[in-house]
């Protein structure tokens, strides 16, 4: 049995790369001193007021190019432009410009594919040739962060030098639960913090007083009781046939919720994890529980309501899908979405609230928060991997001390949330992340496709013969990972 949940970790991690690790679970608060980071699971004030500093060589390479490879919309971006006083933009520049002199170095973008799924065969096919083309990548989530581990491309990041994941710009609770037998082939830094994936509502508050809805959606949030019933009672009050064609589209008609319902989010937020740790500290498939039953029941009833619009709607196509128009004319009371659209939320011409994604009942005991972006892997084919190894611990250093408070202090507290309740609400979202390494693994066995297929493919029906294949699947891949991983 030992053996087989070894296997089954395995498995699982294994196959992370297809599926969807949020997009970048280790998230902060800012090093402000105010709140928990919940990046690295540590204290922001005692970080700061210790003063931890990197543990650097003091060499310089020559004016090396070190070079990325990612999926669009989920990229280190970086910004070259000195003249650029936007504040994340200027904290960008001047991460970037200080690692580049102090190494004397060039940062390249390098490769970005516009669909996500085509990064790992990219990557992989120019680790095949020997190619020394990429130093490092920042794949989504979901799609091959397993093949890319199983195809030898990556590093074990605990072997390196000069990166210590000790350290409180990594994130050490995710990397504890991505780690494959003691071996961390990806991790989790700022470096990619503005595709930040955390998953919420953002809330129409005059429409939500014009429906009737008496309640403070803040203070049942303070009190445990935002729930899935209470977007279901918002959408009573608020769908309405404004065309009077019998019929609900996002053309004319009005909606309670705005719906995306392929997030992975959901599923966590409704309390079901898809894996949890056992005594031993590995995890185990829990899919298939009574209570994921029943979260398939909620969700489905709530995709279908009359009040709910879902449209899977990408980055790319989100400014101008019907969903965003339907929200932007103030025909929705609430709209699902991430933060990472956090200048499409500021773009909203009317007064909003911030809200996390809904709990099950009240009987559930915390809000559970996932993200979608944030892993970065070292490719074992650069050319200089000492190099890589500094480079690397420099970037996480200097995003952590002056990207992350741009981002989180700057950006989201002072422009998205447009009050201090949003503000606590953005709190609460960040200290209320859980890190599910089955998230990551291969995609037929995340939770967003258990939900997404069960809930919303199949309208609830036939939910215990999908999650039965799904562990068959798992059983047939035991082998395989067994050959790749187990004996690495």
């Amino acid at each position: 049995m030992k053996h087989t949940k070894k296997i089954l970790a395995l498995v699982l991690a294994a196959v992370m790369l297809v599926a969807v690790l949020m997009a970048c679970a280790d998230t902060p608060k800012p090093p402000s001193g105010k709140e928990t980071n919940v990046q690295t699971g540590t204290d922001a004030a005692t970080d700061a007021a210790t003063d931890v500093v990197p543990d650097l060589p003091d060499v310089t390479f020559e004016g090396r190019t070190i070079t990325s490879a990612s999926s669009e919309g989920w990229e280190f971006v970086l910004e070259d432009d000195p003249d650029n006083q936007e504040a994340l933009s200027a904290a960008k520049y001047r991460a970037a410009s200080n690692v580049e002199e102090k190494f004397n170095v060039k940062l390249a973008s390098g490769l970005v594919v516009g669909n996500s799924t085509e990064l790992a065969p990219r990557v992989i096919e120019s680790a095949m040739a020997g190619d020394y083309d990429y130093d490092y990548v920042f794949p989504h989530v979901i799609y091959g962060v397993t093949e890319m581990i199983i195809q030898n491309c990556l590093t074990d990041i605990n072997t390196l030098t000069y990166v210590d994941m000790e350290k409180p710009w990594w994130n050490k609770e995710a990397s504890k639960q991505l780690a494959l037998l003691d071996k961390s082939y990806y991790g989790w830094c700022d470096l990619s913090v503005d595709c930040i994936g955390i998953v919420l509502y953002v809330a129409n508050s005059a429409l939500l007083k014009d429906i009737g809805y008496e309640k403070d959606p803040y203070q049942l949030v303070f009190d445990g009781n935002w729930t899935c019933d209470e977007v279901l009672a918002i959408n009573a009050l608020a769908s309405k046939d404004l065309d009077g064609d019998g019929e609900f589209t996002p053309e004319n008609d009005q909606y309670g919720t705005l719906l995306i319902p392929g997030y992975t989010a959901h599923v966590f937020a409704l309390g079901q994890r898809l894996t949890e740790l056992d005594a031993e500290g590995l995890p185990e498939f829990v899919v298939n529980t009574p209570h994921m039953y029943d979260v398939i029941e909620k969700f489905a009833k709530l995709a279908y309501d009359n009040g709910t619009y879902f449209e899977d709607v990408t980055n790319a196509s989100f400014a101008n899908s019907a969903y965003y128009r339907v929200m932007s004319e103030g025909r929705a009371v609430l709209m699902n979405t991430d933060i990472g659209r956090h200048s499409l939320i500021r773009a909203l011409d009317f007064d909003y609230m911030l809200l996390p994604l809904a709990k099950y009942d009240e009987n559930q005991k915390d809000y559970m928060e996932y993200v979608g972006t944030g892993l970065i892997g070292v490719c074992d084919t650069n050319r200089d991997m000492a190099c890589a190894d500094a480079v690397l611990e420099a970037l996480a250093y200097e995003y952590y001390k002056f990207v992350r408070p741009a981002f989180y202090d700057v950006v989201l507290d002072q422009k998205v949330a447009q009050d201090e309740n949003s503000q606590k609400m953005l709190d609460l979202m960040f200290k209320s992340i859980v890190y599910d390494p089955g998230i990551n693994y291969e995609q037929t066995l995340t939770a967003d496709s258990v939900l997404y297929k069960t809930a919303v493919l199949r309208k609830g029906d036939g939910a215990s013969s999908f999650i039965a294949k799904i562990e068959l699947t798992l059983n047939m891949l035991e082998k395989q990972m067994h050959e790749t991983l187990y004996n690495r």
